[in-house]
């Protein structure tokens, strides 16, 4: 169905010559355009072109290729570690490559453990010339993991302590667990 307006508006614009009757046989001149699960091939100028969001997409578009929510997207624009695009003649915000890369460069470093604070530096830092000032910004958050890590072992090594109690307790005893956590309150691990 909608083939066939594509179809009629191409001949039309070429002078009532199919899409396929060209004096060269090539399809020079025209561009497939992908229109649900078929493709048409439509004149190069006159309908609009799906194949222009692929390379400047919407902020959708940049959402599901980079794998985040638009609202992520939103956020990080106003945390300043994404800059707005311009808006096109159309009125509509269209992003490129290098806003996909910097939001995959965003998660990377949030994988890795960085807050957006720490993520903001390393985007200004990110210019190649200043490693030294990025491995010292990787170095503390090292030393905080690693801190981290130590005072999870301490609380595994309590929380394995009140499993054992409650496996060990008898039957008219209270639960351990339950019990140490009524006390009052310990300093922490």
């Amino acid at each position: 169905m909608a083939a066939g307006w594509a179809d009629k508006l191409a001949t039309e614009q070429r002078g009532g010559r199919g899409l396929h009757r060209r004096a060269s046989g090539s399809t020079e001149g025209l561009r497939f355009v992908v229109h649900g699960w078929y493709r048409t091939a439509v004149p190069k100028y006159g309908v609009k072109s799906m194949g222009r969001d692929r390379l400047n997409p919407t902020i959708g578009g940049v959402a599901r290729t980079a794998g985040v929510n638009v609202e992520t997207i939103r956020f990080y624009q106003r945390k300043g570690l994404l800059p707005s695009p311009d808006r096109s003649a159309s009125g509509i915000h269209r992003y490129g490559q290098s806003e996909i890369e910097r939001l995959r460069f965003i998660k990377s470093a949030q994988q890795l453990g960085f807050s957006l604070e720490e993520i903001s530096e390393l985007l200004r830092l990110d210019d190649g010339t200043h490693c030294a000032e990025a491995r010292q910004l990787a170095e503390r958050k090292l030393a905080d993991v690693r801190h981290k890590l130590t005072h999870l072992g301490r609380l595994e090594a309590a929380l394995s302590e009140l499993v054992q109690a409650c496996r060990n307790r008898k039957r008219n005893v209270s639960c351990p667990l339950i019990a140490s956590l009524h006390e009052p309150e310990r300093p922490p691990p």
